[in-house]
């Protein structure tokens, strides 16, 4: 699964396809870091065992 990290309005979103669906993300941050922890955290979350 490939995730985007993109900006709107300040804010970062998490761009993804789930299931052949594109799913948008709005975390609620404004912080760069956060943002990519929660990345680092939903790709081990659907990351294939």
């Amino acid at each position: 699964m490939k995730f985007n990290l993109t900006t709107d309005k300040g804010n970062y979103r998490i761009d993804f396809t789930l299931e052949g669906k594109r799913k948008r993300f709005y975390p609620g941050t404004q912080d760069e870091v956060t943002a990519k922890q929660l990345i680092k955290q939903m790709s081990f979350d659907y990351s294939p065992l």
